[in-house]
């Protein structure tokens, strides 16, 4: 599967294929992470509203009308492409596009009867024959035009034979017919009927070809659905048998009727995990059926899975032994009934109200479930949506963000099924497989930039790179925690963490402009000035902007040992601009800013830690700093903040502040 959008929403211009196996989803708040849930959220809600004249109905599309991106046009367009591989969905696009051609036939030959069932029995033979397989990679498209009064284009496109062929499924053009180009493009206005297309000329009664070259248009439109008129085909009774449809409802049905089943069976986005679990139904709700999006009427489904037939009650079994494997307890389910009193205070039977409510056992006790804690309600909503019949796409939006780190990592092994694709989006630095850097997707924007989604890219960086990025991804979940940032400011070590955090957040400039966490602005220790390189290296290769705070001595060009010309020379594309020719500090200095290198020193420093920010700091108060670091003899980083709490903000520091930030934001 894969997600793209114009003007929607925060992106600009959006092409996001899915990992098969997974994606996770990093990045800042606000950056647009929600809204590739929205995206899928449009395409499903426009399915199931084509065709319907319900009020109801579209007032649900009426919801995105405020969704173009603030910026763009007054247009719109989202786009969910995806491949059909599972048999039974197969079988339902193959069977609605054979029943769908000969149905046209038959109801456009009134003025030639033909013979319905051999007429039905042909096309079904012919066009099974046929390489149906383009029909099985679709993209489902949907617009937005704005104006006085909005418009929706909805549909379905096709890509055969080096071709782009388009479904109509509801706007200004051909609903319900085929065309080839796009849905964005010049539509044609009215269809014709498929029976001249399937005529073989020649003398003697008519005779009928169906094959996949005279099912597609080369101009104009051909109407394509499957038709009540006189009464359904076997192929149409089949095509409703395998939708769950109603052969008596006397409606025509269009490929919206065949994606719905198929994409809603498919498709499982869970998000309000922390929605309260409903556990009170009246006994005729029992057999209702449950919106697989709504987590609070999980009891009711695990109810359902544990009265059901075989294959029911075994995933009941899978989602009780997940849950154990989650939290160490057992699941069970308890049901009781009460009787409702009616309104002068009698028992009334048909308003029979039954308690379903799933209770966690520990250490032989029953706790229901809604007093068990947020922690275990979630992972009854998680383990019960990866045990789900179907779902070969999953999105999980914030999952586990009450569970500890330790049930993240198990929630993050368990949500893989074989043959699905997950797509996880979470804040949680324990979420983020970094040993697998090619599942990673960071967006970012804001500051009146579109956001965009930046995928890392394995094939990039050499077998080398890949293994230092995995190896400070694996390091500590401080490390991971950059990929959530707006920006990053790299620094040396302990004795920056310690005085520059507290000062740049007392700063006149923090006052104006905002502190370093209301920006979101991560100061992150690299531990040596020589490991610069390693952490650019990483920032790079997730499109997470960043700045140096460093010591003289790194900045200088003749430096025989891992000066930041030699870190970053293979990292910063730029680097050579504008490099200078002299060897003057404060020329270097100016240099160094333009590539996002900032410093306190006045030197770069060759002796007696000339150059180095303790120097600077005993310049600002050298009695406060020797207190400090007297006090504090074997923490650098406690010296620092010690000193920091004394001393205010210097002026150069304030400086060195909004200098970044202008960087950042110019």
């Amino acid at each position: 599967m894969s997600l793209a959008a114009s003007d929607f929403l925060c992106f600009g211009e959006l092409d996001l294929p899915l990992d098969p196996a997974l994606t996770v989803v990093v990045g800042p708040n606000g950056a647009g992470k929600s809204s590739l849930v929205r995206i899928l959220e449009l395409a499903l809600t426009a399915l199931t509203t084509v065709g319907t004249g319900s009020p109801a109905a579209w007032s649900r599309m009426a919801a995105y009308d405020d969704a173009v991106r603030h910026g763009g046009g007054r247009d719109f367009r989202v786009a969910v492409t995806f491949r059909l591989t599972d048999d039974w969905e197969q079988q339902i696009i193959s069977q609605w596009l054979v029943s769908a051609a000969a149905s046209q036939v038959v109801v456009y030959s009134s003025s030639q009867p033909v013979d319905r069932t051999a007429l039905d029995r042909q096309a079904t033979a012919e066009l099974l024959a046929e390489d149906l397989s383009g029909f099985m990679t679709a993209r489902l498209v949907v617009v937005r035009n704005g104006g006085v009064t909005p418009t929706w284009a909805v549909g379905v496109e096709f890509d055969i034979g080096g071709a782009t062929f388009t479904y109509g499924l509801h706007g200004p053009g051909a609903s319900t017919s085929l065309w080839r180009g796009h849905l964005t493009d010049d539509q044609p206005t009215g269809g014709q009927g498929l029976r001249e297309r399937f005529v073989v000329d020649g003398a003697g009664p008519v005779q009928f070809r169906f094959s996949l070259e005279r099912l597609l248009p080369d101009s104009g439109a051909v109407m394509l659905d499957i038709q009540s008129s006189g009464g359904f085909l076997d192929s149409g009774l089949e095509f409703i048998r395998l939708v769950g449809g109603n052969p008596l409802s006397g409606r025509n049905f269009s490929l919206a009727d065949a994606l719905r089943p198929i994409l809603n069976r498919g498709i499982c986005i869970l998000q309000a995990q922390r929605l309260p679990a409903r556990v009170a139904y009246r006994a005729r709700e029992l057999t209702d059926s449950v919106d697989p999006q709504d987590p609070s009427a999980v009891p009711l489904e695990l109810f359902q899975r544990r009265t059901g037939d075989m294959a029911e009650r075994n995933r009941f079994d899978d989602c009780v032994e997940l849950f154990k494997r989650l939290t160490g307890v057992r699941l069970d389910v308890r049901v009781r009934r009460t009787a409702v009193p009616g309104p002068s205070g009698e028992l009334v039977g048909d308003l029979e109200e039954v308690l379903v409510e799933p209770v966690v056992i520990d250490a032989g006790f029953e706790t229901p479930i809604t007093m068990a804690g947020s922690g275990r309600w979630e992972a009854l909503v998680l383990s019960s949506a990866l045990t789900r019949a179907g779902g070969s796409v999953v999105v999980l939006d914030e999952p586990a963000s009450n569970l500890h780190a330790t049930l993240q990592r198990r929630v993050m092994s368990a949500a893989r099924k074989p043959g699905s694709q997950l797509m996880l989006i979470s804040h949680s630095p324990f979420m983020v497989p970094s040993r697998e850097l090619g599942r990673i997707v960071r967006v970012a924007g804001g500051g009146g930039q579109p956001s965009r989604a930046h995928r890392f890219d394995p094939v990039a960086p050499s077998p080398g790179q890949a293994a230092r990025h995995r190896q400070l991804l694996d390091t500590s979940a401080d490390t991971r925690e950059l990929l959530f940032a707006q920006a990053v400011i790299l620094v040396e070590g302990d004795t920056e963490l310690g005085c520059l955090p507290p000062w740049f957040d007392a700063s006149q400039t923090a006052a104006i402009r905002g502190t370093l966490d209301g920006l979101n602005l991560l100061l992150h220790p690299v531990g040596a000035d020589t490991a610069f390189g390693r952490y650019v290296e990483l920032l790079e290769a997730f499109g997470v902007p960043w700045a140096i705070i460093c010591d003289g001595p790194v900045l200088d060009p003749d430096r025989d040992r891992a000066s930041l010309t030699q870190q970053l020379s293979a990292v910063v594309p730029d680097l050579a601009e504008g490099r200078p020719s002299g060897s003057e500090f404060a020329e270097w200095a100016r240099y160094w800013e333009t590539k996002g290198a900032f410093t306190l020193a006045d030197q770069f420093g060759t002796t007696n830690q000339s150059g180095e920010l303790e120097v600077f700091l005993s310049s600002v108060d050298s009695a406060a700093w020797s207190e400090a670091t007297q006090a504090f003899r074997r923490s650098k980083v406690r010296a620092a903040q010690r000193f920091a709490s004394e001393v205010a903000c210097p002026p150069a520091v304030d400086d060195l502040y909004g200098r970044i930030l202008s960087y950042f934001a110019p």
